[in-house]
């Protein structure tokens, strides 16, 4: 696949789409050279621009996976359009909690997403890992704002899921690369430490952090709101559940028998099944075994589907997320189409990658980017952190971002620069259009 220079198609149809007045939707190609002037892959980016007598903030989304397009942003709740009902077709509609307003939109989509892709015969591996894909999506970042004439713009970034620890070390690259400072970091559903999500022998943490998610989730049944049950499922954990991980198999016996009272009652779960995995509950086991013949989605706990009594736990059914690919593909393609997006030889919209080997590689580590925000706040003293998150997430539980943000040891008036905002939804809070709306105007807040 050949693309030019530098690929702009400003939109001529934009009578089609549902648009505020005044709205100019471009996309492009961005090339990305190596040192010899030999193009390496492109990056393809949605942008939209509001008419203005004066700089308005550049907002660049980036979604996560890693191996997602940045459509989930783009049409599910920060663009001027959103899919009015995602669990049923790709119909848009205006988006009444649009960043649009307060800040021009650019939407990203990483090597080997959307139609961004590596020149023939390049190998995309270098750019699969941490560090290769924040070093291209920088240079993309660069080349856009030299193209649009865009750097006396406040610059903020937005990073959903695995975006989170993707933005924060792309704005480590644009400083320390550059000399370009980031004013916002916006970071929504994502983990800061993998270390806080990731369970193995001798990680007990995301066990205790995942616990206030499912109690809020059990909560639900008895109509108990969530962010009351987050507060005493919160001490709960700190006076009593973790304690007693702390202690492995020295727990005592009597206090054994007390805690799987307690956590069945919190959770749902049967006590045999909290007995035999030795008080640690996954998500996963917590999705088919808190009440079986009914498996939770990992993004959004409240979304269900039937499974037989017999499946096994390991058996990956999730309806909170599957059945989005449709309707976000087919709204994607109505806006390219809508917004005069013309290309014969790519004509498959990627909103997943085919399945990629991601490097997540960090000095015999887990993918830990708390040090480096900390970092940034220190260096950026203008620097405003917006952490973003929803109470039925069990993709990225919200406890364990909390406690991230907690680890970053501020001073008191630094500490003021960053923000942990909760919502009432899932991974993807904002495909509620309420809950999106009230998501708008929290943001608003930050920007100038």
């Amino acid at each position: 696949m050949k693309w030019f220079l530098l690929l702009f198609v400003v939109s001529t149809l934009l009578a089609d789409l549902p648009l505020p007045p005044g709205v100019k939707l471009e996309f492009g190609a961005i090339p990305l050279k190596d040192k010899e002037g030999k193009e390496e892959a492109n990056i393809f980016f949605s942008a939209y621009f509001q008419s203005s007598d004066k700089p308005r903030p550049l907002t660049f989304c980036l979604n996560g996976g890693p191996g997602a397009s940045s459509v989930w942003l783009h049409l599910g709740g920060v663009g001027p359009l959103r899919i009015k009902d995602a669990y049923k077709n790709g119909e848009l509609e205006k988006n009444p909690g649009s960043f649009l307003p307060f800040t021009d939109l650019v939407f990203l989509d990483p090597v080997s997403t959307g139609f961004s892709k590596t020149a023939t015969g390049v190998d995309a591996t270098s750019f699969h890992s941490h560090e290769g894909d924040v070093e291209s999506l920088g240079r993309a970042v660069i080349a856009f704002l030299d193209r649009f004439q865009k750097w006396d713009a406040p610059l903020y970034l937005l990073g959903e899921s695995y975006g989170v620890v993707r933005v924060v070390g792309l704005a480590k690259t644009l400083l320390n690369s550059y000399q370009v400072a980031t004013k916002g970091l916006i970071l929504v559903s994502g983990p800061l430490d993998f270390l806080t999500i990731q369970a193995n022998g001798s990680n007990d943490l995301p066990y205790a952090l995942m616990f206030p998610t499912f109690a809020i989730l059990e909560g639900l049944k008895e109509g108990k709101k969530a962010q009351e049950r987050a507060i005493e499922a919160e001490k709960f954990l700190e006076s009593t559940y973790q304690p007693a991980l702390f202690l492995g198999d020295a727990l005592p016996e009597e206090q054994q028998k007390e805690l799987t009272d307690s956590l069945s009652q919190w959770t749902g779960m049967p006590k045999e099944e909290i007995l035999v995995s030795f008080f640690r509950i996954s998500p996963t086991n917590f999705r088919y075994m808190s009440e079986r013949g009914t498996v939770f989605g990992r993004f959004d706990a409240r979304v269900k589907t039937k499974a037989p009594y017999e499946l096994p736990p390991f058996v990956s059914l999730e309806p909170s997320f599957t059945l989005l690919y449709g309707p976000f593909k087919q709204a994607m393609h109505t806006v390219l189409q809508g917004g005069g997006w013309k290309n014969e030889t790519e004509q498959n919209y990627a909103v997943m990658a085919d399945a990629i080997k991601w490097n997540f590689k960090t000095e015999n580590c887990y993918l830990n980017v708390v040090g480096p925000l900390k970092e940034l706040i220190y260096q950026l003293p203008h620097l405003q952190v917006i952490s973003c998150n929803g109470y039925y997430d069990l993709a990225v539980p919200y406890y364990s971002v909390k406690y991230s943000l907690r680890q970053l040891l501020l001073d008191p008036e630094t500490a003021k620069r960053v923000h942990l905002e909760l919502f009432e939804g899932g991974h993807m809070f904002y495909l509620d259009r309420s809950v999106n709306e009230e998501f708008s105007k929290v943001i608003r807040s930050y920007y100038p």
